[in-house]
């Protein structure tokens, strides 16, 4: 996509927690350059949720199994294989091959 000169933007985050029934709306504090780790903010007052204390050096956090995350996309990126009609109204091929 870059090479197309369109530029990725994230439009909503929102995080989830089990034994609440909703998403919880949350924005990015702060990002790292050196890692692939962000510091997000959710207003989660009043929800019940237990408080994970942040570790305080190193030597503290203890490595952890691989984390899912799951996106869900919009239809119109998905669109893209060869099989699709490149006519059809609204059609836009972010996938060269």
């Amino acid at each position: 996509m870059l090479d197309q000169g369109l530029e990725p933007e994230i439009a909503e985050m929102t995080a989830y927690f089990p034994g609440v029934s909703h998403g919880i709306p949350i924005t990015t504090e702060q990002t790292s350059s050196a890692a692939d780790v962000a510091v997000v903010k959710g207003r989660v007052a009043g929800l019940g949720i237990r408080h994970i204390a942040l570790a305080d050096d190193r030597h503290s956090a203890i490595g952890g199994s691989p984390v899912v995350l799951l996106a869900i996309l919009p239809a119109w990126m998905l669109d893209s294989g060869p099989d699709r009609r490149s006519d059809s109204p609204g059609h836009r091929s972010f996938i060269e091959g």
